[in-house]
């Protein structure tokens, strides 16, 4: 699953991507370019796990 804020076609603002394994990555864009931070962040536990 991802989340982004479009603006003019361009990418703007935080960019926000749920893996499948649990891993979240948040990137941050100005004007389509990657600007700022990244940061990943890990699940606490192994989800794929039953």
């Amino acid at each position: 699953m991802e989340e982004a804020c479009y603006m003019h076609g361009n990418l703007e603002g935080p960019y926000l991507s749920h893996k499948p394994n649990g891993m979240i990555v948040l990137f941050h864009y100005k004007n389509n370019r990657l600007h700022g931070l990244h940061q990943v962040f890990y699940p606490t536990k192994d989800i794929t796990q039953k």
